[in-house]
């Protein structure tokens, strides 16, 4: 690997990962751009207001055959506008539910900024792929600002700073950090940061969230703010754009084929606590108590393809935003818990409902997302998958009805859910690991 890569030498290598990777990206719809929030971009292609599978399409495969032939932006554009003109996705239109209101389709200054962000994050994902597997060779990584009259000062105060490949700014801080972006990483041996004069730095208590203006939603005129994260450097703050704190290399990849089927819950490990260690009341009287007002049930259809219709109409409708990827797989993505977004593999709730007939599951769908969006209780659990440890969370939630409740579990690492309903006698086997949230009593609301 040589020592110091610019991008020059970047553009011309055979984009082998940065190609794999997109090309197994699945795409999403999204009408303004925050509606698929950092980490998300990492799973799903999308372009704000392509509400069309073909025009957005076009555009993700645009972006593919850009990566694979080393097209230049201008040849991106030269290709992309006839296309998107003849579908009349090109230059300004009413929108839909506001007539009055006109918004920007397809333009030549979207579509560069279309390119150069997905160019980038893309090969960002091959970079810190590559990177990570030489870590042991060279594991402090540099951030390089480019340092020009284009720099951003900001990200010019990141230059030559080096963490380790470890260390948590990696997470909100690996480049690109904004919109037309160039900084990047140079991975170094210690020999190599030693002879430039270089020491590691430490993140450790210098990394704070922030709360950033995103946009404004022009239907509503709501303003949009979300969290960021703010590095307090020696040569003062950075901030990543809105919607640019996390790391596409980190996050990149998509769902693991190979994943095995729902697993079975360990017995407490060593160190996991219960709801007693908590010093919680058992759980009739700490989630009845807060229990929400029945959900209706749903009638079962009798064929395969309509349970998962079903199933895919009610995640849309709670708030979930499916994404598509090329080799036929479903995903869900984009509904806010009290622990963050979920995302979720269409091929788990397949094993549940199709699989799992006899369980009846299908009947309590609409529990599953006011128990994922306003849980009573969130534990993070160490449990074992084919011999194989591994974390997953546990929302309950109980509801006015026959004295039982509901457990929904989630795999964050590998993108799979399912649920059940139980009774409450039951309930707190489940209740062990780490408690990570429980929602406020009313009497301290």
């Amino acid at each position: 690997m040589p020592e110091d890569i610019d991008l020059g030498y970047a553009v011309r290598l055979p984009p082998r990962r940065a190609v794999a990777y997109f090309k197994q990206k699945g795409y999403t719809f999204s009408w303004d751009w925050w509606e698929v929030w950092q980490a998300q971009h990492a799973k799903a292609f999308t372009v704000a207001k392509a509400m069309r599978e073909d025009v957005l399409a076009d555009i993700r495969n645009g972006i593919a055959d850009a990566l694979a032939e080393g097209l230049t932006e201008r040849q991106f554009i030269q290709r992309l506008e006839p296309l998107l003109a003849k579908k009349g996705w090109w230059g300004k239109a009413p929108d839909p539910q506001r007539p009055d209101v006109e918004v920007q389709l397809g333009s030549h200054r979207r579509l560069k900024t279309i390119y150069r962000t997905n160019m980038r994050t893309a090969r960002a994902v091959a970079r810190h792929q590559t990177m990570k597997e030489g870590a042991v060779e060279r594991p402090y990584w540099m951030y390089d600002a480019m340092d020009d009259a284009r720099t951003r000062a900001s990200h010019a105060a990141m230059d030559n700073l080096v963490f380790p490949h470890d260390d948590p700014i990696w997470d909100t801080h690996f480049p690109p950090n904004g919109w037309n972006c160039r900084c990047r990483v140079v991975p170094l041996s210690r020999e190599e940061m030693e002879s430039r004069g270089l020491a590691p730095q430490d993140s450790g208590g210098r990394l704070q969230q922030v709360r950033q203006q995103t946009g404004i939603d022009r239907r509503t005129g709501e303003v949009i703010y979300r969290e960021g994260t703010r590095y307090d450097g020696p040569r003062g703050p950075m901030t990543p754009d809105a919607g640019w704190s996390y790391n596409p290399g980190a996050a990149g990849g998509p769902p693991d084929p190979n994943l095995p089927p729902i697993s079975q819950a360990l017995p407490p490990a060593p160190g996991q606590k219960t709801w007693r260690d908590y010093g919680l009341p058992a759980v009739i009287a700490a989630v009845i108590a807060r229990s929400a007002a029945r959900p209706s049930r749903v009638d079962v259809p009798d064929t395969q393809e309509a349970r998962m219709a079903q199933f895919r109409q009610e995640l849309t409708e709670g708030g979930f935003k499916p994404i598509r990827f090329p080799n036929g797989d479903v995903a869900f993505h984009g509904l806010d818990t009290p622990d963050g977004y979920i995302y979720l593999t269409e091929r788990f709730v397949y094993h549940v409902i199709v699989q799992r007939p006899h369980e009846k599951r299908d009947e309590f769908v609409r529990y599953v997302i006011p128990t994922l969006k306003d849980p009573a209780e969130i534990w993070l659990e160490e449990v074992e998958v084919r011999g194989k440890k591994t974390l997953q969370k546990f929302y309950l939630a109980a509801y006015a009805d026959k004295g039982a409740m509901v457990l929904v579990r989630e795999n964050p690492k590998d993108a799979w859910v399912s649920w059940t309903f139980v009774p409450t006698r039951d309930g707190n086997h489940f209740r062990k690991g780490a408690l990570i949230y429980a929602r406020p009593r009313e009497e301290e609301r």
